[in-house]
Formats: C-alpha cells, structure tokens, sequence
C-alpha cells in the first residue's frame, strides 16, 4: 500500500469510494479517463483500483506513465519499480523504465531497459522503436535487425512513417541498397512521405544507383513538402549537384 499511501500525501484526494460499482467498472472507468486524459478522474479511478487490488498491473504501469508524462520523474520511477517488483516479466514496465533513463539523460540504462524488455517481448513495437533509434545514432548495425522486425509489424502504426524511414536509412548503411530503394518506394506508394525521407531517398538514387532522373522528380516532391530552410538548402545542393552532372553528359 505504500504507492497509494505516496499518492494521497503528495495530492491529498478527497472523495468518498463507491460501494455499488464492480471492480471492472471502476477499472473500466479508469481506462477511459486515462485514454481521454482526464486529469483528476483518471487518479481518482486509478487509486481506486489499487486501493482493491494493489497489485494491479495496469492500474500501475498506467499511474507510472501518467506521472512521467507530466514530468514527475521521481515518482513515476518510484511506481515502476514497485511494479516490476510483482509484475518482473511485463515488456511494458522495462520499456518505461527506459523511458524515465531517458528523462534523467541516462541513455546506457535506457539501452539495458528497452534490451530487457525485448527479452520478455521480442517484437514489442515501443522498445524495437526506442532501441533502434538508440542505435542509430551510433551508426550501429545492432539497429537492423530490430527494425525489420519493426517494419513487418507496424503497418498500421502511427509510427510506421519513422520506422520505414529509419529502416531505409540503416539498410543504405549496411549497404543494403536495393532493400532501401524498396522501402523507400512503399513510403510514397502510401503517401507517407516527407521531406526528409525524399530527400534520403534522392541521396541513395544519386550515389548509390546514379539515377539522377528519378532523383530529380523525387526532389522536386522534397521541395513542395519542405518547411524549413535547412532542407530547402540542401534540396538546392543537390539539385545543383545534378545540374552539374548533366552539363558533363554533353
């Protein structure tokens, strides 16, 4: 009981439990607030879950998130832990201890966490995206295999965009052209384009396949879906890298 006990000192909750409604109802009630975000009703209902079943996976792993979101660091890490402690073998708990390392800046226990997670749930979405990226900015080969994995599954994910795009980007490193060229191809057949996959994408036809025709169309896309001035420079760079090859084909 200690978690609920913290709960009510740090907010001091005053209202009266109700005796008519089930367990799955105030649990019910609970995951819609938490879904629409309500502030104050989703702790209300999830104090009440606890306060019936303090060992209550989702009640806690969803109190965890809901302080971390709000930037309560401490507390949602002191949650976490006390969850993994009853729950060792939930995918979702490591995850978000990774998530509160990245909070605190601390990227090496975030890779052990987001690892560890893998370990109970090989093909958990959150963790594949989260140590992939983690990867990625090491240029680590170790990123592959966790976002083929990623790319098979999430299709229909919101963040299916930034799995294919960081899936291209390591498969042009791993020198795996033709497989990139692939996924950038899907990536526009679906309309999920922006200008920072075109532009990878234009990059691997230049270098990779000498494919300037088909570079110039894809920048000229880049160009229409770009905001900043970074990437309209650098679409100019390239296009001027062109420009260049043409003027020594003739």
């Amino acid at each position: 009981m200690k978690t609920i006990l913290i709960i009510f000192l740090i907010f001091g909750f005053h209202f009266s439990f109700s005796e008519e409604m089930t367990f799955a109802q105030k649990e019910e009630k609970m995951n819609l607030a938490f879904k629409t975000k309500s502030r104050n009703g989703f702790t209300r209902w999830a104090v009440q879950v606890l306060s019936a079943d303090e060992k209550n996976f989702n009640a806690l792993n969803k109190l965890g998130v809901y302080h971390l979101d709000r930037g309560r660091i401490v507390l949602a890490r002191i949650i976490f832990e006390r969850a993994l402690k009853l729950h060792p073998k939930r995918a979702e708990l490591h995850h978000n201890m990774g998530m509160v390392a990245l909070k605190e800046k601390d990227k090496q226990e975030a890779v052990l966490a987001f690892e560890k997670s893998l370990d109970y749930n090989r093909n958990y979405l959150p963790s594949l995206v989260s140590l992939s990226s983690l990867y990625m900015e090491n240029r680590s080969v170790r990123a592959l295999p966790l976002l083929a994995r990623a790319y098979n599954q999430a299709e229909e994910s919101r963040s299916w965009f930034k799995i294919a795009n960081n899936y291209a980007v390591s498969l042009a490193w791993a020198k795996e052209f033709k497989q990139a060229r692939k996924v950038y191809r899907q990536i526009q057949r679906k309309n999920k384009a922006t200008s920072l996959s075109l532009i990878n994408y234009a990059i691997l036809l230049m270098e990779q396949f000498k494919d300037y025709s088909e570079a110039e169309e894809v920048l000229e896309q880049a160009d229409f879906l770009a905001k900043s001035k970074r990437d309209h420079n650098q679409i100019a760079s390239l296009r001027k890298k062109i420009s260049t090859y043409k003027k020594r084909r003739k």
